[in-house]
């Protein structure tokens, strides 16, 4: 099974300014402010609006939707994975063992 991550429910703040594609994320449980990328950006916003935790294939689903359905290519999901777990090592996102935060 994937690994799958969840946004910590209320402990991040965060802004994006109109003219900037980068977003500041202030995490209140340990004190960290972070300057995100874009693509980090776009996946922890997807992950904070999530009703569930969700893995790299999901979000690349959700992210990267292809024409007629078809899903995202591998090169896609790996990049996702890549994101996900730079996150985690931030501390912004949670793994999430068996589908529970």
């Amino acid at each position: 099974m994937a690994p799958c991550y969840a946004a910590p429910a209320g402990t991040l703040h965060w802004r994006r300014w109109d003219d900037e594609e980068e977003m500041v994320v202030f995490d209140t449980a340990s004190g960290s402010t972070h300057l995100l990328s874009p693509a980090a950006a776009e996946v922890l916003l997807a992950l904070l609006e999530a009703a569930v935790p969700q893995d790299a294939a999901q979000l690349a689903q959700r992210l990267l939707p292809g024409e007629d359905g078809v899903p995202p290519d591998a090169r896609d999901v790996r990049a996702l994975q890549a994101v996900l777990a730079d996150l985690a090592r931030l501390d912004l996102v949670l793994g999430c063992d068996g589908g529970a935060p």
